[in-house]
């Protein structure tokens, strides 16, 4: 009980360790909600989260509130603004060897050179972004590169690019089955263009029909006076004439003028096919009156600012006159007079500021005396958490098997534990029985890691210790079982497909030395063995060989110690004769999964496997440091993800 009362307490505190973290993460969150209805509260909001991401180093928010700022310029329309801050996070983002953040940024950068018709520099942009996204697998960001490198050529007048580019992101989309009938509209209008009408009206018919499906009004507005001129040349006019006519009720609701004279003089012809006379004229004398008053209204806008400005040249000089006139008129006026209203208004501007710097003053001296005494109570809090977690390492360290124990059951042993945060979700556990003449072990791997795994891992050693030392469980299978049955107890689980699936992946070994055999269990982690290549059998089961050595997988249950979705199944166990020089390894997935290398990229079991028959004629001690040279190595400057624990014994 005061076990599980201890965990709780450390859980606690690393909560409030991660919090100053999550509210950052929720400040940016709240900024990118303010974009477009509140950009200057944006801005702002992205001062503060850099202020306080920088002292925390966390570069990932350094660079997200930077390509924000380059966002809210962009609204404002500043593009240059917009790009200085795009190349500030950009780099941030490349430094920290975060490619897929970095072209996002580089990606924000093409759009802005596209809208101000830097066409060389968009291109450049929209290919780096589609390399890198294609080797992240980032399939949105492919075919956004795609498209606005279609859009490019396309406003060229180069068709025949376009529809390379828009093909290739069509054929991706339907692949997704997250087709945008905007991609299809694009299509239908290159091919329009190339006066391919057929193909044209393919792709524009898809669009259409896809964009009501989806209720996209601005797709449907802007395709149907394509697809309707396309309907007339095919003859079928009374579905040319209900494209018009929506085209100009949407155009109307949404008092696009412009499109509603061009769809009525359109309809007026197609009418006069009809023999709709009077509709005919209709249209086309509204088109027409509609068109000439929007060009009325742009030559009276011009009239109107010509002839603001000539009266206003006439009153400029009307009003030079009549201050010509004062003047003379007012020269008898005192000079003292003058001086006094003067003086008087300066002494009352040097007022106003004095006492505004006053009040800033105390304002700022109120602010800096708060932030102190915050800053205090945080560093205070801070140091807390850190002493707590820190002597909670230590607890855990003292909790796992201790050098001593594993020398009786082998001289030559290594352990490699490697945790991800201060404290672990992987665990170690060894006993010699000299009573039964057995030598047991575990290689356990919680679910989760840091605080979480911490407390997982502290029922993980108090049940083992109870099952195997006090009720005297020595079978593997039974020992797992049972174990089962405790932690699925302990944590109230039900086996519900809705519940958190809370529980151990280990490997369990009993060594019997009188016999030299070896009975192993295991829950998701398997065992290898590596021993010399002539003393393999056939029905061994060989995973790995080379000329000296071979490695023996023996697999585990496919199921975790804990509650899971199927039947609640009895484990297995297998018996394995060992052989004088064997080398016995038990493992977590942390070492397998680390991610790195040149192409950041899992490390994976043949990769581990290998590398163990590489090294396995080495001491106990020598096998230990090239595992962590190889694992750091791999790992870079990326993070690791997971906790490491690898034990090798030989026999």
């Amino acid at each position: 009980m005061k076990k599980i009362l201890f965990v709780l307490f450390i859980l606690n505190f690393g909560l409030l360790f991660s919090q100053k973290e999550q509210r950052i993460d929720s400040l940016l969150q709240v900024a990118v909600s303010w974009h477009y209805p509140n950009p200057s509260g944006a801005d702002s909001l992205y001062k503060i989260i850099l202020e306080e991401a920088k002292e925390m180093d966390y570069t990932t928010a350094i660079g997200l509130a930077e390509k924000g700022r380059g966002v809210i310029a962009d609204v404002r329309g500043n593009p240059e603004k917009a790009m200085e801050h795009y190349e500030v996070a950009f780099k941030v983002f490349i430094d920290a060897k975060d490619s897929m953040n970095a072209y996002k940024v580089r990606y924000n950068e093409g759009i802005i050179y596209r809208s101000i018709k830097k066409s060389n520099l968009a291109s450049k942009a929209f290919q780096e972004c589609k390399e890198v996204f294609e080797k992240y697998g980032f399939i949105p960001g492919v075919i956004l590169s795609d498209i606005n490198f279609g859009i490019l050529q396309y406003d060229e007048k180069n068709y025949n690019g376009a529809l390379e580019k828009f093909h290739r992101a069509r054929r991706i989309q339907e692949k997704m089955g997250q087709i945008d009938p905007n991609i299809y509209m694009n299509i239908g209008n290159c091919f329009f263009y190339l006066e391919q009408d057929d193909s044209s009206f393919f792709y524009l018919e898809k669009a259409y029909k896809l964009a009501m499906e989806l209720g996209n009004y601005v797709t449907i507005t802007n395709l149907s006076n394509t697809l309707g001129q396309l309907y007339y040349k095919k003859g079928e006019l009374k579905k040319a004439e209900e494209l018009f006519l929506q085209e100009i009720s949407i155009s109307i609701e949404k008092e696009q003028w412009d499109q509603v004279a061009d769809a009525k003089i359109y309809i007026s012809t197609l009418y006069r096919d009809l023999a709709s006379f009077e509709k005919a004229y209709t249209y086309l004398a509204e088109g027409i009156k509609l068109r000439d008053s929007l060009r009325n209204q742009e030559f009276l806008m011009e009239l109107s600012e010509k002839d603001a400005v000539i009266d206003n040249e006439k009153k400029q000089h009307e009003i030079a006159l009549l201050e010509e006139q004062e003047q003379r008129s007012q020269e008898e006026i005192s000079f003292v007079k003058k001086t006094r209203i003067y003086l008087g208004i300066v002494i009352g501007l040097v007022l106003i500021v004095t006492v505004l710097i006053l009040l800033q003053s105390l304002r700022r001296r109120k602010i800096n005396r708060l932030l102190t005494d915050k800053n205090e109570q945080i560093e205070e809090q801070h140091k807390e958490i850190t002493d707590s977690i820190n002597y909670a390492r230590q607890i855990q360290t003292a909790l796992l098997t201790s050098d001593a124990e594993w020398s009786k059951i082998s001289p030559e042993f290594f352990i490699l534990f490697k945790p991800k945060d201060v404290v672990s979700g992987d665990f170690f556990w060894a006993l010699e029985h000299e009573e039964e003449g057995l030598s047991i072990w575990v290689a356990a791997d919680c679910t989760g890691h840091g605080v979480p795994g911490a407390f997982m891992s502290m029922l993980g050693i108090g049940f083992l210790n109870e099952i195997i030392i006090e009720n005297k469980i020595l079978e593997p299978q039974e020992v797992l079982n049972k174990l089962r049955e405790k932690i699925i107890s302990a944590l109230k689980q039900k086996n519900l497909d809705t519940e958190r699936k809370d529980g151990i992946d280990l490997a369990l070994c009993v060594w019997e030395k009188k016999t030299n055999t070896l009975t192993f269990a295991g829950a998701n982690n398997p065992l290898y063995i590596i021993r010399n290549k002539e003393s393999i059998k056939e029905t061994d089961p060989l995973k790995e060989s080379n000329e000296q050595l071979g490695l023996l997988e023996f697999l585990p249950d496919k199921m975790p110690v804990g509650s899971h979705t199927g039947e609640l199944r009895s484990f297995s166990q297998t018996k394995i004769q060992l052989n004088s020089g064997d080398m016995i390894y038990t493992f977590s997935d942390g070492y397998a999964d680390q991610f790195g290398g040149d192409q950041g990229k899992k490390y994976k079991y043949k990769r581990f496997r290998e590398h163990l028959m590489s090294i396995a004629h080495l001491s106990a001690e020598d096998q230990n440091n090239n595992l962590d040279i190889e694992f750091e190595s791999w790992k870079g400057q990326l993070e690791q993800i997971d906790d490491v624990c690898v034990i090798g014994v030989r026999v």
